[in-house]
């Protein structure tokens, strides 16, 4: 199987970029925005919205996942690191790209709101785990 990996991998990869270049660049012309640029995406409340919404999604699948390894506060904050994190090296991982104040402003705000409507009902599940186990 590695010997096979080895002979196709590189092909395969290439046509597997090839194929999601083409497509994303059919799917950019369709919609008229450049995704990997975005200078032509209108910055206005529903962008910061969309970003409060996604990282209180993902925050909240987090929170509530990692319950019994660490405090919700404490998942929390890695959470808002990543988030910081993620704005601070758009320019250095795409050409065009500016993390933007704005953005990690609103994806703390997503963090945030997961604390406080998952971080309760996580807190009382992971004291409930750790009583059960130890008694």
């Amino acid at each position: 199987m590695a010997l096979l990996w080895t002979d196709v991998g590189p092909e395969l990869a290439t046509w597997l970029y090839e194929a999601l270049a083409s497509g994303a660049t059919i799917v950019e012309d369709e919609i008229g925005i450049d995704v990997v640029r975005r200078s032509d995406v209108p910055r206005n409340s529903l962008d910061t919205i969309g970003h409060v919404v996604l990282w209180f999604i993902g925050s909240s699948f987090v929170i509530w996942s990692a319950r019994r390894l660490a405090n919700p506060v404490l998942i929390a904050g890695a959470c808002a690191a990543v988030s910081l994190a993620s704005e601070w090296l758009q320019p250095l991982v795409s050409v065009g790209r500016v993390g933007e104040w704005s953005d990690a402003l609103a994806n703390l705000c997503g963090v945030l709101i997961a604390l406080v409507l998952v971080g309760p009902s996580a807190a009382v599940r992971r004291s409930r785990s750790h009583q059960r186990h130890q008694a």
